[in-house]
């Protein structure tokens, strides 16, 4: 670079985008580490490493992943208490708890 040329500037901030080695530090795939992963974001964010923008992205995305691991863990419990369910004797009309 010629002395008399000025410095590049920094891509605008909406531009920017994280590189693999922080990328590889957002967590979706479990959701006690979305809270980790979410408050890395908010760093990146408030030190100008991160656009608002792709932060916000990546927040809808945790959002939908918190409620994707909230849906598969009720369609688990679900699944053993109809397990339980069908597993229990029928043969008494109600068991101890019946009406007479």
């Amino acid at each position: 670079m010629d002395i008399n040329e000025k410095p590049h500037d920094p891509p605008p901030l909406e531009d920017r985008v994280l590189s693999a080695g922080q990328l590889r530090g957002i967590r979706l795939d479990d959701p006690k580490l979305i809270a980790v992963s979410l408050h890395r974001m908010a760093r990146y964010v408030l030190v100008g490493k991160l656009s608002h923008k792709l932060a916000n992205c990546v927040g809808q995305l945790a959002s939908i992943a918190l409620r994707a691991h909230d849906t598969a863990d009720i369609a688990e419990r679900l699944d053993a208490l109809e397990a339980a369910l069908d597993g229990r004797d029928t043969t008494t009309a109600g068991g101890r708890h019946a009406k007479r």
